[in-house]
């Protein structure tokens, strides 16, 4: 940004907001923290171009959550979060970094006097290779902004907003701080460790990977036959499973793949594409609708699950490919499945039939409710994985989250996407 690297927001030509938005404009992965976050536009601008984006800024009556709102609905952008704590102001665009005083704000990008130092210099690597580290850690140790927390914050800062301002309302929000620099952070339990790394895979991972599936497969016009008149969703499940099994053959296949920019796997998807609407084996089981239809009959309201007996509720749950894949482990197959579920599951059948109610049709986060059935003891259901879940959950509610199973996961790993795939 020539000669000079200090901007003040004073008189002139040193606005913050100049490297900003020209660095926004260009740069292809964009990594920015700040606790004040009121300024959206470049963030949306830079996304709706390709750019990868992660955001991390504080819950509080400065954040703005309207331009929160924004930047959550926005493909290509993660979104985490800190409650108190966190005070560093940091922007990474590709190679480039630029740290200081200046929030995400008007005031902090244009109008407050600001110092803020760009390192875009030979010679800077080893400053930046220093924030970029510094960036892991502190995005490591934030958390997945969900649409429910959002709500909380978004309904708290509404009252804070009635009231003049005061921080109580604030108080709805689970503390979530960085690490303390003198006593270290309060170790997380085991169960909000793993809802964690849950949120981040299902919110970060799974769902903006099977998007950007589903999109290309879709924008081209046309669809297989036998998916016309189904949820979009549905054809992507099914062409990921042939990718699987067409093209990622073997553990190696996908265990060794690349990842990939998003113009490589959108070459990559676009090549399978073609071969998948006119293949003639798209490994498509003969009673799979059939399958989808019972499923529905069975998990689609509350009432239909309450009124269901120990068998229909194994039996539909079989039609779920993860559920199903305990066959290889279950002594007498298919038959013995339902007996050895409801043995896990030691015969309570109005405790299975809570969990699924909650699980399917709960109005909570959803990873909150995939990790109560599969964490805590009052709800967890025996034989039924994180991929059951978000099998069957998605197979009824796929605008919620998509039907994807292990082999779906071993696909995307395979097309270059940064997935989790066990």
């Amino acid at each position: 940004m020539g000669s000079s690297i200090i901007y003040t927001n004073s008189s002139g030509q040193d606005q913050v907001q100049k490297p900003y938005t020209a660095y926004m404009a260009r740069a292809s992965r964009i990594r920015i923290a700040v606790p004040y976050f009121t300024r959206e536009l470049e963030i949306m601008q830079a996304a709706a171009r390709g750019a990868s984006i992660e955001l991390l800024v504080g819950l509080n009556r400065i954040t703005n959550p309207s331009a929160l709102r924004r930047v959550l609905d926005t493909p290509n952008c993660s979104v985490r979060y800190f409650t108190d704590g966190f005070h560093a102001k940091i922007f990474l665009f590709d190679d480039v970094a630029m740290l200081g005083s200046a929030n995400l704000t008007e005031g902090g990008i244009s109008s407050n006097r600001e110092a803020v130092v760009v390192f875009d210099q030979l010679g800077d690597e080893e400053r930046m290779l220093s924030l970029e580290i510094f960036f892991a850690q502190v995005w490591e140790s934030a958390e997945v902004l969900t649409q429910q927390v959002f709500k909380q914050f978004r309904d708290a800062w509404d009252k804070a907003s009635r009231l003049g301002s005061p921080d109580a309302p604030f108080q709805v929000l689970r503390d979530v701080e960085p690490p303390s620099v003198l006593a270290g952070s309060e170790k997380k339990s085991a169960r909000q460790y793993f809802l964690s790394n849950l949120q981040k895979s299902i919110y970060e991972q799974y769902r903006p990977a099977f998007a950007e599936v589903s999109e290309m497969l879709h924008n081209r016009g046309s669809q297989r036959a036998e998916f016309v008149g189904f949820d979009p969703a549905f054809e992507t499940n099914r062409f990921l499973n042939w990718v699987r099994l067409e093209h990622a053959v073997g553990d190696a296949s996908w265990q060794d793949a690349p990842l990939r920019s998003e113009k490589d796997r959108r070459h990559l998807v676009g090549s399978f594409v073609e071969h998948w609407i006119s293949t003639t084996t798209p490994h498509i089981p003969e009673d799979y609708f059939q399958m989808l239809a019972q499923l529905q009959r069975v998990m689609g309201k509350p009432e239909s699950i309450s009124a269901s007996s120990q068998e229909q509720l194994a039996h539909a749950l079989i039609c779920v490919h993860a559920f199903k894949q305990q066959l290889r482990f279950t002594l007498g197959g298919e038959e013995a499945l339902p007996e050895k579920f409801w043995e896990l599951n030691h015969g309570n059948l109005l405790r299975v039939k809570s969990s699924l109610i909650n699980l399917v049709h709960g109005d909570d986060d959803f990873a909150e409710r995939i990790c109560s059935v599969l964490y805590d003891q009052r709800c967890k259901i025996g034989g039924f994985g994180r991929f059951c879940a978000l099998e069957l959950v998605g197979t009824i509610k796929p605008e919620q989250v998509p039907p994807i199973n292990g082999r779906m996961a071993k696909a995307l790993r395979y097309l270059g996407y940064d997935v989790l795939a066990t």
